[in-house]
């Protein structure tokens, strides 16, 4: 259950280094039920700021109360009139019932919103008034936070209600927490300085209800600052967040959680790409929250725009975190002060998410080393953890273990999987590709795959290689290395086949519409497959590691709203870059990893508005079509049946695999495969 408590909230916050907005107002807001309020001087920009914390808040019958200065811009006054006088009228003309309909009047008729919410009795208004007798401005900044479990936090500083204060200014606060013993006397102190003001208790100060200032003309209206309104309006078209619905978890989700904590809060699971294993992995993170008073939670990543993915969606849960990645100057000496923090007892809670290779650097496990906290760690695509260089960052302080992939095994590493689960002791929960289709959380594909021969050059070399590989493994003292180096080349020669060009031809001829087509190939392969889009008037564009972040993000964009008929992929779409769009895929190129080619299926299956099935066409490979011609090795034999691996695996998901079963059965059959 979200509260203020569940929030990674700092002790003060700083906007030459913080996000006011985004670290602590919207967050905090969006799970209260109350606010009080003191502010120099108020704007209702504010509201428009908050859009999307604000709008969780009235929908939960929030109630606000502001004490506020005299000052206030012509347009908030007559809203705030226009709320007193006409409440019925008001709210009768403005009936949300939905937290779109009241974050979008936030953000677009902020000044209206004011109106309603003082009709609708979820604001009260006060105003501050200096005693004549005396010099000087109502200047006093304190707000109050609290949620329906009757946490409270209050802050204290320099920051107005307005978007000035919390945007453009450089402001910062003290945060004082109601369940920090240390910090319960100063958010004691900042209640009652509130109470003594709402009630006209006050010294130097009169408050008055706004009725009463109003009647009296004690209302100075306020100059508009354009260069306030101009940021503001910049702000909202750069940042606008679109209304997303509370996320919750599906029961294979709820039930993978409970697997996991069964076992101890230990344990792998394997869900097919597509299904929630990030979100799943935060709500483990969040209950186990409920019973570690201090937790440090390591996030590990195979990739940087991963980690950058997972801070985003901890931050849809009201979850912060620090980054560790790139240059060690960037983040050690803060991360280093923050598990000191945690060590005293100064913070209680650390989320840290970096990558594999920084996971497993010597500067990061000295400082990892040096906690006394309670550890966990999630680990992303787990398969990758498996290497030789990074087990060395599965460290035994660990005491909760999470391992996330849709394949946990490591290909061709049989020591490298057996460290995995034993470290994370054991697969607790599978939730297959077949169970994610039947539960519609994928969509259902049908699969045509193809299957091409090796020309005389290529088989040719293809046999060479293999007898270079019998001969190595034939010797007592293997040369590993060069034996794998072998296997490489020899799987480029499937890969690269010159024979899957005219059969990609010819699949393109016979397709009635190309449309969202994604296509995986080679490096090889890349400029001859732009030269046939081209010479069909396919308008696509190339996805490869050459272009940036933000070229990325538009091409995926032109690509699902139709600009582009087709994207020519290489390997960088399978570093956890979803497609979900894509309603064809046209597969030249694959490692015969199972990992590789099971997740760029997943991505492929992801569902999108309007795409009822995915179509996967799969251009698979044979020494030779006629293998009367030939005598087959073991070693040749045993690289067919990987292929046939892949192709039963595609064929028994599909919608129609009795297409594929008489042919495989064929081939087993033709190659002595039995």
């Amino acid at each position: 259950m979200e509260s203020l408590r569940t929030i990674p909230l700092k002790k003060s916050y700083d906007s030459d280094e913080d996000d006011l907005l985004r670290d602590f107002y919207i967050p905090s807001l969006s799970v209260s039920i109350m606010y009080r309020r003191i502010a120099g001087f108020f704007s209702s920009t504010s509201f428009a700021l908050a859009a999307s914390g604000l709008a969780k808040f009235l929908h939960s019958q929030g109630r606000m109360q502001l004490i506020l200065n005299v000052a206030l811009r012509e347009d908030d006054f007559k809203a705030m009139q226009e709320g007193m006088t006409h409440p019925e009228e008001i709210v009768g003309k403005m009936m949300l019932d939905s937290l779109q309909s009241f974050e979008n009047e936030l953000m677009e008729n902020h000044v209206r919103m004011l109106s309603w919410m003082i009709a609708n009795r979820q604001l009260e208004i006060k105003v501050a008034i200096v005693d004549e007798s005396r010099d000087g401005i109502f200047h006093q900044k304190i707000g109050i936070l609290e949620d329906d479990s009757g946490n409270k936090i209050s802050f204290s500083g320099s920051d107005n209600e307005s978007a000035g204060g919390w945007l453009l200014n450089i402001e910062e606060f003290k945060v004082f927490r109601s369940w920090k013993p240390d910090e319960t006397t100063y958010l004691e102190t900042d209640i009652n300085r509130f109470d003594r003001f709402w009630n006209g208790l006050a010294q130097r100060t009169k408050v008055i209800e706004l009725p009463e200032a109003v009647r009296k003309n004690l209302i100075m209206i306020a100059p508009k600052s354009a260069r306030e309104l101009h940021t503001l309006t910049e702000f909202l078209k750069k940042n606008r967040i679109s209304y997303k619905k509370k996320k919750i978890m599906e029961p294979h989700q709820e039930e993978a959680l409970k697997h996991w904590f069964d076992n101890g809060c230990k344990g792998i699971l394997e869900m097919a790409t597509g299904t929630g294993k990030t979100f799943t992995a935060i709500n483990c993170i969040k209950k186990l929250y409920e019973s570690e008073d201090r937790i440090i939670t390591v996030i590990v990543c195979p990739y940087q725009h991963l980690v950058n993915q997972w801070e985003k969606e901890l931050q849809e849960c009201n979850m912060y975190s620090e980054k560790a990645f790139k240059s060690s100057r960037l983040w050690k000496d803060q991360l280093a002060n923050k598990i000191i923090d945690i060590n005293i007892g100064f913070d209680k809670k650390l989320i840290i998410i970096t990558t594999y290779d920084t996971f497993s650097s010597r500067i990061f496990l000295d400082m990892i080393d040096k906690s006394k906290s309670p550890m966990m760690i999630v680990a992303d695509e787990v398969h990758a953890a498996g290497s030789k260089k990074r087990v060395v960052g599965l460290r035994d302080a660990y005491k909760y273990r999470l391992g996330l992939s849709a394949t946990p095994s490591r290909w061709l590493d049989d020591e490298g999987t057996k460290k995995i689960i034993s470290y994370f002791h054991k697969v607790v929960f599978e939730f297959s590709l077949d169970d994610a289709i039947a539960a519609n959380k994928l969509t259902p594909y049908e699969y045509h795959p193809s299957f091409v021969e090796l020309d005389s050059d290529e088989l040719q070399e293809y046999l060479d290689i293999g007898r270079q590989i019998a001969i190595q493994q034939s010797k007592t003292n293997k040369d590993n290395e060069r034996i794998e180096m072998l296997l490489i080349k020899r799987r480029k020669i499937i890969t690269n086949a010159r024979n899957k060009i005219p059969k990609f031809k010819e699949i393109l001829d016979n397709m009635k519409k190309v449309e969202r087509c994604l296509i995986y190939c080679s490096p090889k392969q890349i400029t001859i497959i732009q030269g046939i889009l081209e010479s069909k008037n396919i308008i696509y564009h190339r996805f490869t590691s050459k272009e940036s972040n933000e070229e990325r993000l538009r091409i995926l964009k032109l690509f699902a709203d139709g600009s582009y008929q087709a994207l020519v992929a290489m390997r960088c779409l399978d570093e956890g870059v979803d497609v979900p769009s894509t309603k064809i895929a046209i597969i030249l190129a694959s490692s015969g990893n199972p990992k590789e080619y099971i997740q760029r299926r997943g991505r492929i299956l992801r569902r999108y508005e309007g795409k009822s099935k995915a179509e996967i066409y799969d251009i698979l490979v044979m020494p030779q079509l006629n293998p009367q011609q030939i005598q087959l090795t073991d070693t040749e034999k045993n690289i067919i049946k990987k292929e046939l691996i892949r192709y039963k695996e595609f064929s028994n998901s599909s919608l129609n695999p009795i297409e594929s079963v008489t042919f495989i059965i064929k081939i087993m059959d033709d190659y002595k495969l039995f």
